[in-house]
């Protein structure tokens, strides 16, 4: 497996398969005595410790994200701000889902 970027805090992680789980974002990065482990929170709020080598295996790791971040100062993509704000980027993703219950709620 080619290790191109190494995972950090902030990164965006493109699922590899969408049946397994949703995109993931690395929230925190622990110490622990099997190694650094990387916590992540999928896009519906799951909550994972992985390896670095279970992040390569479930997601795609690369610097895109970083692409997105500096084109979001430029455009208006409410989605992208705050890619480098795990925060920001998990109260973003609540605001959304709170539209989507909005939505559903409103069509019952």
């Amino acid at each position: 497996m080619t290790k191109l970027f190494t995972p950090e805090v902030g990164m965006v992680l493109a699922t590899k398969s969408g049946q397994r789980m949703g995109n993931a974002t690395i929230i925190a990065k622990e110490e622990s005595e099997h190694g650094t482990l990387y916590v992540t929170t999928t896009d519906f709020g799951n909550m994972m410790r992985l390896t670095e080598n279970e992040v390569y295996e479930l997601f795609e790791v690369a610097n895109w994200w970083k692409m997105q971040q500096e084109k979001s100062e430029e455009f208006y993509t409410p989605y992208l701000t705050g890619f480098n704000d795990p925060l920001k980027r998990i109260r973003n993703q609540l605001e959304l889902l709170q539209e989507a219950l909005t939505y559903l709620e409103g069509k019952k």
